[in-house]
Parts: structure tokens; sequence; C-alpha cells
């Protein structure tokens, strides 16, 4: 019997530092995306402003923490034509399965005293994002802050479209360049132990 209880002792010790049962629910007004493109000559530079971020992230998996989306047809460039011809034409956003930009968060370790205490780190992730179509993986540092129960983050990606087929835009003759970068940020609720 003694050793029984001693079992469960151990057990019950051992239980809080097993792991953490955080939650993460991003907030789609607090959270947004943005692009810049830069055309070929560098004179043409197009600015696409808020990309409407949602999902949530489950910090106690070791892998498939969650997903994050972004709706392509939030972003605004300043210009009613070009947001048109960019969701219509390039991004192809009236088909459903292009809608959304969907990244499948598959490492994202937030370390524990930054969750329990607050602070700032710098968090690396990685994942597969799921954009026009094509998989590919990607991956990244996400400048973390937590404050109570809020976390918040951004980061950069830079993205080259003709990995997701995506054709590349052009007006006038001037072409814009493959790779566009790429800023998200983040504000979400922490929910659950820690």
């Amino acid at each position: 019997m003694a050793q029984l209880i001693s079992f469960f002792v151990f057990i019950f010790i051992l239980l809080p530092s097993a792991g953490m049962a955080a939650v993460v629910e991003i907030d789609p007004s607090a959270s947004s995306a943005e692009f810049v493109a830069v055309g070929r000559p560098s004179m043409m530079k197009i600015r696409g402003k808020d990309g409407k971020v949602q999902g949530r992230l489950d910090l106690a998996q070791k892998d498939n923490l969650g997903e994050l989306m972004i709706d392509l047809d939030g972003f605004d460039t300043g210009i009613a034509m070009r947001n048109q011809h960019m969701k219509e034409k390039y991004l192809q956003t009236n088909d459903p399965s292009k809608k959304y930009a969907k990244l499948l968060v598959t490492k994202f370790e937030v370390p524990t005293e930054l969750l329990k205490n607050g602070g700032k780190a710098d968090v690396p992730f990685t994942g597969k994002l799921n954009f026009h179509g094509e998989k590919r993986d990607v991956s990244g540092v996400l400048a973390t802050e937590v404050k109570g129960d809020t976390l918040t983050g951004t980061t950069k990606l830079q993205l080259n479209l003709s990995d997701y087929r995506v054709e590349i835009p052009s007006y006038l003759g001037i072409k814009v360049a493959e790779t566009v970068d790429v800023d998200v940020s983040l504000t979400g609720k922490i929910s659950g132990q820690l």
C-alpha cells in the first residue's frame, strides 16, 4: 500500500511539469497581414493592407499545433480597380479553395516561463503554407510578447509567387518582382492551464 501511495505522489509531482494545456485564440479584429510587391524597374511599389488573420494554436501539441488563415479578399491596395485585378486575375479568390492562405503550424515552442511570467522572446516556427492551391514548407521567427493572458507577435515572410503558381502581375509593361514580402501581426488570448 505504501508503494502505491508513493507512486501516486510521484505522478502528482510530475504532472505540473508534463506540459501546458495553453490554447491561443487569434483575434481577427486585432490581427492582420500586409504585403509589399516591388515592380521591376523598382519605380512601382504595391502595398496590400488589411488581410484579416484568424485561427487557433494549441501549445500543448508537439506538432500540428493549429492553423492560421488569412482572408485574401480582405487585402486593400488603395485602388479599387487594382484590388479587383489582384483578387480576380492573380489570387483568384472567387475560387473557394484559393480564398484563404492557410498556415498549418507544425512547430512553435513558446517557453513556459514566457507564458507564466510574461515578457518577450523571439520564437522560431515552422509550418506548411497552403496558398493558391499549392503547399510549401515555411519557417520564420515570431517576435512574441506575453502580457497577462494576451500573446502578441510579428513576423516577416518572403514568398516566391512562382512557387505557388501565381501569375506575376504586370501593369503598363512593369512587372512585379516574383518575391513578395509579407508582414503578419497576431494578437490572441491565452486560455487553459499553464
